[in-house]
């Protein structure tokens, strides 16, 4: 079968598995952790992970991943590592690998499977802290993220009456004790089909928030403003 590792790069490896045998040897230069995701496998699938220092004959054996599993491993002092199926179980017809390694750990990462696996669902995830929400669409392609009503703050605002006349510009104002996000916070503002507007935003030491748009031309709109 072909090798799927980007050699002396990244090591990288996407691989579709329908048997037992070696899915090839790839370089870890400069890297210090590959992190394994395996998916569509039964209980007794059988994934080694080996490697060796250039110039070794024999290899080491580091894990044997069995199942289902999403794990990183540590192959700082390493040179090469090959990933072996000792025993194929699969729930379907395939098992699939996937590793990517990386220099330093953010915290667990899953992958979409695509939508041959998955013909048309959605898959959801939310942070730990449940402050962000991340849901892929494989069968269009797609990923949105969001963020629940409580860690934004939302005010809405209509095209008159919510503007205040500042010389030769209209004024929205919001203070930080009303949007409560800080001194640096992240500002958006949408109008009412919900395309982000590009206009002027200016935020004092305190975190208050001042939005604006010319007075002449009259360009106020009715819209909403998002901080995070």
């Amino acid at each position: 079968m072909a090798n799927g590792l980007y050699r002396d790069l990244i090591y990288g490896l996407n691989k579709q598995i329908t048997g037992t045998g070696s899915l090839g040897i790839g370089n870890v230069k400069d890297e210090s952790k590959v992190r394994f995701a395996i998916s569509q496998a039964g209980p007794a699938n059988v994934i080694r992970i080996r490697a060796r220092i250039i110039g070794q004959e024999s290899w080491v054996t580091l894990t044997d991943l069995e199942g289902n599993v999403n794990i990183d491993i540590d192959v700082f002092t390493w040179d090469q590592i090959e990933v072996i199926c000792l025993v194929f179980d699969t729930t379907t017809n395939i098992v699939k690998v996937v590793a990517t390694s990386f220099d330093s750990q953010a915290g667990t990462t899953y992958q979409l499977p695509d939508s041959s696996e998955v013909e048309g669902a959605v898959v959801s995830f939310t942070s730990n802290d449940n402050s962000v929400n991340i849901t892929g669409n494989p069968a269009l392609n797609q990923i949105d993220f969001s963020v629940p009503a409580a860690v934004k703050y939302v005010q809405a605002f209509n095209a008159t009456t919510n503007w205040t006349l500042n010389v030769d510009k209209y004024d929205i104002i919001i203070l930080e004790s009303t949007h409560q996000r800080g001194a640096s916070p992240f500002i958006e503002v949408l109008d009412g089909l919900d395309d982000v507007v590009q206009l002027s935003k200016n935020i004092d030491v305190s975190g208050n928030i001042v939005i604006s748009v010319s007075s002449i031309p009259d360009l106020r709109f009715a819209g909403k403003v998002i901080i995070l």
